[in-house]
């Protein structure tokens, strides 16, 4: 697992997106809203929606109310606690795991869940 959930802005995590699909096996990724963006905050989450989806990782889930208004899956959740009662009864089957998101989303309070 990769947890990077100090800060998030477009190329952290565009960085961060580029540099895990390059791990061996099965990749989840679990990419929480980047805040503070303004009036640049719905495109800037399209894009990295769309680079994620273009990576083809092998699931995509979303965390924050941002991600959540650009992304109609059913892996867009508003909030942490949201997905932690999505992943009490769904096991994530990957290998590999990268949690990145800006400090606010608090990512990691879904790591005993996974």
């Amino acid at each position: 697992m990769v947890l990077d959930t100090y800060n998030a802005n477009p190329s952290s995590m565009t960085a961060s997106l580029h540099n895990f699909i390059t791990f061996e096996g099965r990749k989840t990724i679990i990419i929480g809203d980047m805040l503070e963006l303004g009036e640049e905050s719905e495109k800037e989450h399209k894009n990295i929606l769309k680079l994620a989806q273009d990576l083809n990782f092998n699931e995509i889930i979303t965390v924050g109310k941002h991600f959540k208004a650009v992304n109609s899956s059913v892996l867009a959740f508003e909030n942490t606690a949201e997905l932690a009662e999505y992943l009490k009864q769904h096991t994530i089957q990957s290998e590999n795991i990268l949690l990145k998101g800006s400090r606010g989303i608090a990512l990691e309070k879904v790591i005993e869940f996974i």
